[in-house]
């Protein structure tokens, strides 16, 4: 059997795990639902070397598709939560990532771009590189879709109370090759963007890089 094929065979046998799961939770989104609780310390460490040999986005979103825990893990909270890899948005968009958190009776979305952690955020002269600029972009088109859109998106995605002021999360490089003056530009840009911007070494230890949470619009 080819490698295509066996991973034809493999997607399909994920979604089927899905489709049940969905059925005995009686939630759409079942098979997309992420546990509580802390990743534990050896899924870390293994963050952490996937980062350390990383020089592309493609094997951390494996890495992170194969073990969502580690993106919920700082967030508010939520009695559910659900981390959706990949979802279509019409025919032009597909977030990384979509996760979202169940509050009471009202559920709460968050988009997430990821892009290369060997990258920069800043160039030396302030500016900010062509990656995070077209991440931030990337967003931007999600929630502009989202808000032309929410209707399809409540009903045939399932994404209960979602529109256009979903929140943003950009993951982008490391925390290392930050300048200190790189960090009030991080927030400037957060704010006039509405999005959070975090570096991978986040998902690993949380260590605060600013102190805004992911914004909507």
């Amino acid at each position: 059997m080819s490698a295509r094929v066996l991973g034809d065979v493999r997607t399909v046998w994920r979604l089927a795990q899905r489709a049940r799961a969905a059925r005995a939770h009686g939630d759409p989104l079942g098979g997309f639902r992420v546990g509580p609780g802390p990743p534990p310390l050896e899924l870390r460490a293994r963050l952490r070397a996937y980062l350390n040999a990383a020089i592309s986005e493609a094997p951390l979103q494996r890495f992170l598709e194969q073990n969502p825990l580690v993106l919920v893990r700082y967030l508010a909270g939520g009695h559910t939560r659900w981390v959706i890899p990949g979802l279509r948005l019409g025919s032009r968009f597909a977030p990384d990532f979509v996760i979202g958190e169940q509050h009471a009776s009202r559920s709460r979305w968050t988009l997430v771009e990821l892009e290369s952690p060997s990258v920069r955020l800043f160039t030396r002269s302030g500016d900010a590189t062509r990656a995070l600029l077209h991440a931030t972009s990337r967003i931007r088109g999600w929630r502009d879709w989202l808000h032309d859109h929410s209707r399809y998106a409540r009903e045939h995605l399932n994404l209960a109370h979602v529109g256009g002021d979903a929140q943003g999360v950009i993951l982008i490089g490391r925390r290392a090759r930050l300048a200190p003056e790189d960090v009030q530009r991080q927030r400037q840009l957060e704010t006039e963007h509405k999005v959070a911007i975090r570096t991978y070494d986040w998902l690993v230890d949380g260590a605060p890089e600013t102190q805004t949470r992911p914004h909507g619009r």
